[in-house]
């Protein structure tokens, strides 16, 4: 059975295969969860390689709901998928159906990873997408990546995908997700 549950703490913490960075077309980051996976992950060297990685898309940006995939530089992860949440060109605000579409992206591109690397389990640590600087309340943000859970493994049985958890550091806003969690799934 697949674990869907919360991690209390930053999500660079988190005990999984994988984390998501809620990041923007650019794939640039800057403050909050961003601004701790640069960190994590070996601060300029690792944004030059994902300037690199932008640089080699059509049209030079990450589009809007789309999922890139890098290697995880100085950190304890291999990999670190990037979800295009914002596009600062467009808004500073982000919206459900963007937040949805860029879940179903990271699950379709931790399959295809899956199936690349020939991994018998995999397991990804994701924040709230657009909770903040995306102007998307947490029930916003945490029903929109349920709502892709739900609709993403009926059609893909085989997944390997083991776990997801959703990583927050404010006890309180982990007692709200576990809540809206529930309301979604069985947890363990």
């Amino acid at each position: 059975m697949r674990k869907i549950d919360t991690f209390n703490g930053k999500l660079t913490d988190c005990p999984t295969t994988v984390i998501v960075n809620s990041s923007n077309t650019d794939i640039a980051l800057g403050s909050g969860v961003s601004s701790d996976i640069r960190i994590a992950c070996g601060g300029i060297n690792f944004q030059t390689e994902l300037t690199e990685i932008r640089e080699r898309l059509e049209g030079e940006i990450l589009p809007q709901g789309q999922v890139a995939v890098s290697g995880g530089g100085t950190s304890s992860y291999r990999w670190i998928f990037h979800a295009a949440v914002m596009d600062f060109r467009k808004s500073h605000a982000t919206s459900y159906p963007v937040v949805r579409t860029c879940m179903l992206n990271v699950l379709k591109a931790a399959d295809e990873l899956i199936a690349e690397e020939d991994l018998e389990e995999f397991s990804i640590g994701v924040p709230l997408f657009g909770s903040n600087v995306g102007r998307l309340s947490v029930d916003e943000s945490c029903n929109a990546i349920c709502e892709a859970i739900k609709a993403h493994f009926p059609r893909h049985r085989g997944s390997r995908i083991s776990a997801i958890l959703f990583a927050h550091p404010d006890y309180e806003v982990c007692g709200k997700i576990k809540m809206i969690l529930s309301n979604h799934f069985v947890l363990q």
